[in-house]
């Protein structure tokens, strides 16, 4: 299964996923790859996170001031990851 949603605070939304799945992450990773991104001169690069259950995928676009949360997997981890980006609260929209 596959969900795509715009998130309001890309580095929180991460946090939150690894705590509910087997997904390691450390506060601040996000931002330091946002950061080389914006220094590499690409148009578009991928930041990837990948479990077990749970694979997490955040597009970065050099002209774009947001970014999309892409979540595939099956089971478990991947209902409670859609149910919390699917949040108000985390959602851009």
């Amino acid at each position: 299964m596959e969900y795509r949603t715009c998130v309001s605070d890309t580095e929180v939304a991460l946090e939150a996923i690894s705590q509910i799945s087997d997904i390691p992450y450390s506060k601040g990773h996000f931002s330091n790859f946002d950061d080389s991104f914006a220094d590499s001169g690409k148009d578009e690069d991928f930041y990837l996170l990948k479990g077990t259950q749970l694979e997490v995928s955040v597009q970065l676009e050099r002209y774009e001031g947001y970014y999309f949360i892409t979540i595939t997997g099956t089971g478990r981890e991947f209902e409670n990851a859609k149910s919390y980006l699917s949040t108000s609260s985390q959602s851009a929209y």
